[in-house]
Protein backbone atom coordinates (compact mmCIF):
# COMPACT_ATOMS: atom_id res chain seq x y z
CA UNK A 1 0.00 0.00 0.00
CA UNK A 2 1.36 3.46 -1.00
CA UNK A 3 1.83 6.18 1.61
CA UNK A 4 -0.95 8.79 1.52
CA UNK A 5 1.11 11.40 0.88
CA UNK A 6 3.14 10.49 -2.05
CA UNK A 7 2.00 12.65 -5.06
CA UNK A 8 3.97 14.65 -7.42
CA UNK A 9 5.59 17.14 -5.01
CA UNK A 10 7.11 13.71 -3.58
CA UNK A 11 11.31 13.56 -3.97
CA UNK A 12 12.34 11.87 -6.33
CA UNK A 13 16.47 12.09 -5.68
CA UNK A 14 18.36 9.57 -3.83
CA UNK A 15 17.40 7.93 -0.79
CA UNK A 16 15.65 10.47 2.35
CA UNK A 17 16.58 9.68 5.99
CA UNK A 18 13.55 7.77 7.05
CA UNK A 19 11.40 5.29 5.04
CA UNK A 20 8.84 7.50 3.55
CA UNK A 21 9.79 10.33 0.99
CA UNK A 22 9.98 13.68 2.40
CA UNK A 23 7.59 16.31 0.59
CA UNK A 24 9.00 19.16 -0.53
CA UNK A 25 6.79 21.99 1.15
CA UNK A 26 5.87 25.17 -0.14
CA UNK A 27 8.45 27.13 2.21
CA UNK A 28 11.22 24.91 1.04
CA UNK A 29 11.15 25.07 -2.77
CA UNK A 30 11.35 28.85 -2.12
CA UNK A 31 14.39 27.98 0.36
CA UNK A 32 15.98 25.88 -2.06
CA UNK A 33 15.67 28.82 -5.04
CA UNK A 34 16.91 31.24 -3.17
CA UNK A 35 20.24 29.55 -1.68
CA UNK A 36 20.39 29.06 -5.37
CA UNK A 37 20.12 32.98 -5.75
CA UNK A 38 22.43 33.69 -3.37
CA UNK A 39 25.33 31.16 -4.66
CA UNK A 40 24.60 32.24 -8.20
CA UNK A 41 25.38 35.82 -7.60
CA UNK A 42 28.01 35.72 -4.89
CA UNK A 43 30.95 38.25 -5.78
CA UNK A 44 33.45 36.84 -3.98
CA UNK A 45 33.26 32.93 -5.01
CA UNK A 46 32.52 34.14 -8.61
CA UNK A 47 33.84 31.33 -11.12
CA UNK A 48 36.65 30.02 -9.05
CA UNK A 49 34.07 27.25 -8.27
CA UNK A 50 33.94 23.94 -9.81
CA UNK A 51 29.91 22.98 -10.45
CA UNK A 52 30.38 19.99 -7.70
CA UNK A 53 31.19 22.64 -5.03
CA UNK A 54 28.56 24.84 -6.53
CA UNK A 55 26.00 23.28 -5.79
CA UNK A 56 27.79 21.52 -2.78
CA UNK A 57 27.43 25.85 -1.55
CA UNK A 58 23.90 25.60 -2.51
CA UNK A 59 23.18 22.79 -0.93
CA UNK A 60 24.90 23.75 2.44
CA UNK A 61 23.02 27.32 2.04
CA UNK A 62 19.44 25.78 1.71
CA UNK A 63 20.35 22.73 4.43
CA UNK A 64 21.51 25.68 6.99
CA UNK A 65 17.92 26.56 7.81
CA UNK A 66 16.82 23.34 7.38
CA UNK A 67 15.86 21.04 10.57
CA UNK A 68 18.05 17.79 10.97
CA UNK A 69 15.18 15.85 9.70
CA UNK A 70 14.72 17.70 6.62
CA UNK A 71 17.64 18.03 4.84
CA UNK A 72 18.60 16.87 1.17
CA UNK A 73 21.21 15.39 -0.28
CA UNK A 74 23.08 17.07 -3.11
CA UNK A 75 21.41 15.34 -5.60
CA UNK A 76 17.92 15.62 -4.05
CA UNK A 77 18.37 19.61 -4.08
CA UNK A 78 19.22 19.29 -7.96
CA UNK A 79 16.55 17.66 -9.22
CA UNK A 80 14.21 19.62 -7.21
CA UNK A 81 15.47 22.66 -8.19
CA UNK A 82 15.31 21.69 -11.58
CA UNK A 83 11.73 20.56 -11.82
CA UNK A 84 10.83 23.86 -10.10
CA UNK A 85 13.07 26.06 -12.03
CA UNK A 86 11.63 24.45 -15.64
CA UNK A 87 7.35 24.80 -14.08
CA UNK A 88 8.62 27.89 -12.86
CA UNK A 89 9.99 29.42 -16.48
CA UNK A 90 6.95 27.84 -18.38
CA UNK A 91 4.89 29.75 -15.85
CA UNK A 92 6.59 33.28 -16.45
CA UNK A 93 6.62 32.59 -20.40
CA UNK A 94 2.53 32.61 -19.54
CA UNK A 95 2.40 35.49 -17.97
CA UNK A 96 4.24 37.33 -20.23
CA UNK A 97 2.30 35.87 -23.48
CA UNK A 98 -0.95 37.68 -21.03
CA UNK A 99 0.44 40.51 -20.64
CA UNK A 100 1.38 41.14 -24.56
CA UNK A 101 -2.40 40.46 -25.36
CA UNK A 102 -4.38 41.55 -23.16
CA UNK A 103 -2.79 45.56 -22.52
CA UNK A 104 -5.36 47.30 -21.45
CA UNK A 105 -7.67 47.56 -19.01
CA UNK A 106 -6.17 44.65 -17.26
CA UNK A 107 -4.45 44.46 -13.50
CA UNK A 108 -1.58 42.03 -12.26
CA UNK A 109 -4.35 39.84 -10.81
CA UNK A 110 -6.11 39.43 -14.50
CA UNK A 111 -2.77 38.55 -16.01
CA UNK A 112 -1.98 35.99 -13.74
CA UNK A 113 -5.30 34.50 -14.49
CA UNK A 114 -5.04 34.28 -17.84
CA UNK A 115 -1.51 32.94 -17.05
CA UNK A 116 -2.88 30.13 -15.29
CA UNK A 117 -4.92 29.22 -18.25
CA UNK A 118 -2.00 29.88 -20.82
CA UNK A 119 0.22 27.56 -18.69
CA UNK A 120 -1.75 24.57 -18.68
CA UNK A 121 -3.21 24.66 -22.45
CA UNK A 122 0.25 25.61 -24.20
CA UNK A 123 1.53 22.50 -22.27
CA UNK A 124 -1.53 20.25 -21.94
CA UNK A 125 0.78 17.19 -23.34
CA UNK A 126 2.73 17.65 -19.76
CA UNK A 127 -0.84 17.64 -18.14
CA UNK A 128 0.63 20.25 -15.76
CA UNK A 129 -2.68 21.10 -13.82
CA UNK A 130 -3.00 24.37 -12.47
CA UNK A 131 0.70 26.15 -11.86
CA UNK A 132 1.37 25.94 -7.62
CA UNK A 133 4.74 27.59 -7.44
CA UNK A 134 3.62 30.81 -6.76
CA UNK A 135 6.20 31.84 -3.68
CA UNK A 136 9.31 30.90 -6.32
CA UNK A 137 7.58 32.54 -8.71
CA UNK A 138 7.48 35.68 -6.76
CA UNK A 139 10.45 35.20 -5.23
CA UNK A 140 12.56 35.06 -8.98
CA UNK A 141 10.20 36.52 -11.75
CA UNK A 142 12.17 39.96 -11.80
CA UNK A 143 15.87 38.53 -11.09
CA UNK A 144 17.58 39.33 -14.57
CA UNK A 145 20.44 35.91 -13.55
CA UNK A 146 17.35 33.43 -13.45
CA UNK A 147 15.91 35.22 -16.92
CA UNK A 148 19.24 35.10 -18.24
CA UNK A 149 19.89 31.60 -16.94
CA UNK A 150 16.83 30.03 -18.76
CA UNK A 151 16.97 32.37 -22.24
CA UNK A 152 20.89 30.36 -22.28
CA UNK A 153 19.06 27.45 -21.92
CA UNK A 154 16.34 27.79 -24.47
CA UNK A 155 19.31 29.36 -26.69
CA UNK A 156 20.91 25.86 -26.06
CA UNK A 157 18.05 23.43 -26.80
CA UNK A 158 17.32 25.54 -30.59
CA UNK A 159 20.97 24.78 -31.13
CA UNK A 160 21.09 20.87 -30.37
CA UNK A 161 17.92 20.43 -32.10
CA UNK A 162 19.41 22.50 -35.42
CA UNK A 163 22.67 20.09 -35.10
CA UNK A 164 20.93 17.20 -34.63
CA UNK A 165 18.74 18.06 -38.08
CA UNK A 166 21.76 18.53 -39.81
CA UNK A 167 23.28 15.39 -38.75
CA UNK A 168 19.91 13.12 -39.78
CA UNK A 169 19.81 15.10 -43.67
CA UNK A 170 23.46 14.00 -43.78
CA UNK A 171 23.19 10.69 -42.99
CA UNK A 172 19.87 10.09 -44.98
CA UNK A 173 22.60 11.29 -47.87
CA UNK A 174 25.08 8.74 -47.16
CA UNK A 175 22.50 5.99 -47.23
CA UNK A 176 21.11 6.90 -50.53
CA UNK A 177 24.65 6.71 -52.00
CA UNK A 178 25.34 3.11 -50.54
CA UNK A 179 25.60 0.00 -52.77
CA UNK A 180 24.60 -3.64 -52.46
CA UNK A 181 26.46 -4.06 -49.45
CA UNK A 182 25.38 -2.25 -45.92
CA UNK A 183 28.31 0.16 -44.93
CA UNK A 184 28.69 0.38 -41.31
CA UNK A 185 26.98 3.85 -39.67
CA UNK A 186 28.68 7.03 -40.37
CA UNK A 187 30.36 8.63 -37.84
CA UNK A 188 27.70 11.38 -37.21
CA UNK A 189 25.22 9.00 -37.01
CA UNK A 190 27.51 7.15 -34.43
CA UNK A 191 27.75 9.90 -32.35
CA UNK A 192 23.89 10.65 -32.67
CA UNK A 193 23.45 7.58 -31.67
CA UNK A 194 25.94 7.48 -28.35
CA UNK A 195 24.49 10.95 -27.34
CA UNK A 196 20.96 9.42 -27.56
CA UNK A 197 21.84 6.09 -25.39
CA UNK A 198 23.08 8.77 -22.55
CA UNK A 199 19.57 9.71 -22.44
CA UNK A 200 18.71 11.74 -19.32
CA UNK A 201 22.16 11.88 -18.15
CA UNK A 202 23.99 13.64 -21.26
CA UNK A 203 20.95 16.16 -20.48
CA UNK A 204 21.73 16.74 -16.92
CA UNK A 205 25.10 17.34 -17.47
CA UNK A 206 24.87 19.48 -20.27
CA UNK A 207 22.46 21.61 -17.85
CA UNK A 208 24.97 21.67 -15.68
CA UNK A 209 27.72 22.79 -17.92
CA UNK A 210 25.69 25.35 -19.29
CA UNK A 211 24.85 27.06 -15.76
CA UNK A 212 28.55 26.96 -15.29
CA UNK A 213 29.44 28.71 -18.41
CA UNK A 214 26.86 31.09 -17.26
CA UNK A 215 28.16 31.58 -14.08
CA UNK A 216 31.80 32.36 -15.36
CA UNK A 217 30.67 34.60 -18.06
CA UNK A 218 28.74 36.64 -15.64
CA UNK A 219 31.57 37.04 -12.95
CA UNK A 220 33.55 38.12 -15.77
CA UNK A 221 31.08 41.00 -16.88
CA UNK A 222 30.61 42.14 -13.61
CA UNK A 223 34.96 42.61 -13.30
CA UNK A 224 34.72 44.54 -16.64
CA UNK A 225 31.96 46.65 -15.14
CA UNK A 226 33.63 47.15 -11.93
CA UNK A 227 37.15 47.82 -13.88
CA UNK A 228 35.23 50.13 -16.00
CA UNK A 229 33.58 51.96 -12.99
CA UNK A 230 37.61 52.02 -11.68
CA UNK A 231 38.41 53.76 -14.29
CA UNK A 232 36.13 56.17 -14.93
CA UNK A 233 36.50 57.40 -11.03
CA UNK A 234 40.21 57.99 -11.66
CA UNK A 235 39.47 59.80 -14.66
CA UNK A 236 36.97 62.23 -12.53
CA UNK A 237 39.80 62.68 -9.68
CA UNK A 238 42.76 63.29 -12.08
CA UNK A 239 40.44 66.00 -13.98
CA UNK A 240 38.68 67.69 -10.36
CA UNK A 241 42.88 67.65 -9.47
CA UNK A 242 43.65 69.77 -12.40
CA UNK A 243 41.08 71.99 -12.49
CA UNK A 244 41.76 73.01 -9.16
CA UNK A 245 45.52 73.06 -9.88
CA UNK A 246 44.66 75.40 -13.51
CA UNK A 247 41.98 77.67 -10.91
CA UNK A 248 44.48 78.07 -8.56
CA UNK A 249 47.34 79.44 -10.60
CA UNK A 250 44.60 81.84 -12.47
CA UNK A 251 44.05 82.81 -8.79
CA UNK A 252 47.87 83.71 -8.16
CA UNK A 253 48.19 85.47 -11.55
CA UNK A 254 45.37 87.81 -11.06
CA UNK A 255 46.44 88.49 -7.06
CA UNK A 256 50.01 89.51 -9.07
CA UNK A 257 48.32 91.78 -11.28
CA UNK A 258 46.69 93.67 -8.95
CA UNK A 259 49.75 93.91 -6.79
Amino acid sequence: MSHPNANVNADNGGAARTDKRIIWSVDEDSRLMSAWLKCSLDPVQGNDRRKEQYWNDVIDTYNLTTPSVRRRTLKQAKDRWHKINKLSDLFHNAYLKAQRIYTSSFNEEKWIAEAQRFYEADNSELKLGRFTLMDVWYLIRNEPKWKTYNDGLKDARKRKTSHQAADEVSDEAEDMDRDDNPRPPGQKATKKALFESKGKVAEANLADDEEMQFLKEAQANRMKVLEMQQKLSAERLESSRLSSCSKGTQRGQESRRKS
